[in-house]
């Protein structure tokens, strides 16, 4: 597992993980029609990406739970940035799982 963009670059590490994925529960899945290794968008009024699920139980069926650091699905761009914003709750809530597609 990488700490933020760190150790990205050692080869063995990247062939174990080579994509983000969305970490997602179960319940939460099957409510919104999502199966493991479905491509998912997340988005946010700041932007979008998209990646693979990764249907868990380690994982509460409130939240869902993305890694940075990936050059591709870089999750900094779905939340606000802003030195006015204080609250990490309120940046952390600009994020919201839009949908799902089969591949």
């Amino acid at each position: 597992m990488y700490t933020h963009s760190m150790m990205r670059n050692i080869p063995s590490l990247s062939e174990q993980f080579p994509d983000n994925l969305l970490e997602i529960n179960p319940e939460t899945a099957t409510k919104i029609g999502i199966e493991d290794s479905d491509i998912v968008s997340v988005e946010s009024p700041r932007g979008r990406i998209e990646c693979s699920a990764k249907v868990t139980d380690c994982i509460d069926p409130r939240v869902v739970g993305l890694y940075h650091g990936f050059a591709k699905s870089n999750c900094n761009v779905l939340i606000l940035m802003s030195r006015f914003v204080h609250d990490s709750a309120v940046a952390s809530q600009q994020a919201l799982l839009s949908g799902s597609e089969r591949v």
